[in-house]
C-alpha cells in the first residue's frame, strides 16, 4: 500500500489546529482532504483512512476520486468519480483512451483546484 500525502499550499498546518480553550465551544475550523484511489485495493485503503481520519476529527470534509467503500465511509457526495469509470488496464487499452484519460485528468485536476484541499491523499494511483 503506498500512500502519497501532499500539503495544501496555505500558510497552515497540515493537521488539524489545536481546539480552542474556552469552554464547551468547538472549534470551527474544518480541515478538507481530497483522496484518489483508482482502483479496489485503493478504496479499501481510502474507505480505512477516511473511518480513521473521521474518528479523529469528525468535522473533516472529504472529497474523492474512488468506489463504493469510500463513499460509504466519507458520504456519497464526496464521491466525484468511481474508480470503474477511470481504471484502464493493458497497453492498448490505456492506447486507445489516451483522450478520456488526458479529460479525467483535466477534470480531477480542475475540481482539486476548486475544492483546495488541506492535504491531497493519491492511494496507488498518479
Amino acid at each position: 500500500m503506498n500512500f502519497v500525502i501532499i500539503c495544501g499550499s496555505r500558510k497552515r498546518s497540515c493537521a488539524p489546529p489545536p481546539a480552542a480553550d474556552n469552554g464547551n465551544k468547538r472549534n470551527e475550523y474544518r480541515m478538507k482532504y481530497y483522496l484518489i484511489a483508482g482502483e479496489p485495493s485503493g478504496d479499501l485503503h481510502g474507505s480505512k483512512l477516511i473511518a480513521g481520519l473521521r474518528k479523529a476529527d469528525p468535522q473533516a470534509e472529504f472529497r474523492f476520486w474512488g468506489g463504493d467503500l469510500m463513499a460509504a465511509e466519507g458520504g456519497k457526495e464526496g464521491l466525484v468519480m468511481h474508480y470503474r469509470e477511470a481504471s484502464f488496464f493493458g497497453f492498448m487499452t490505456v492506447l486507445c483512451n489516451l483522450r478520456t484519460i488526458g479529460r479525467q485528468f483535466a477534470e480531477c485536476r480542475a475540481d482539486v483546484e476548486r475544492f483546495a484541499p488541506d492535504v491531497l491523499i493519491l492511494i496507488d494511483y498518479p
